[in-house]
């Protein structure tokens, strides 16, 4: 499939899903996300998985959504919940 099949299959799926525009390069952002979201994997591992040889590259993909993912984080190990 070339890229533009590609870029074709998810405009429409995401149109049927009620998204809005989806670009594909979006995919690789909510991957990074949820795996790094998900603590199933090692910055390695996704790493190793994405292709990328820098880790410039898995905070670039990841950054959108690290805000979030601190937040969540936080709400996991507050205080108030150990006392």
């Amino acid at each position: 499939m070339t890229f533009s099949g590609i870029r074709r299959v998810v405009y429409r799926r995401a149109e049927e899903a009620g998204l809005g525009k989806v670009y594909p390069h979006q995919l690789r952002h909510s991957w990074a996300h949820d795996q790094m979201a998900s603590h199933q994997l090692s910055d390695g591992e996704i790493m190793q998985l994405a292709g990328w040889k820098s880790r410039v590259m898995l905070q670039r993909y990841a950054a959108s959504a690290a805000q979030e993912r601190a937040l969540e984080a936080a709400k996991r190990n507050s205080l108030r919940d150990k006392l």
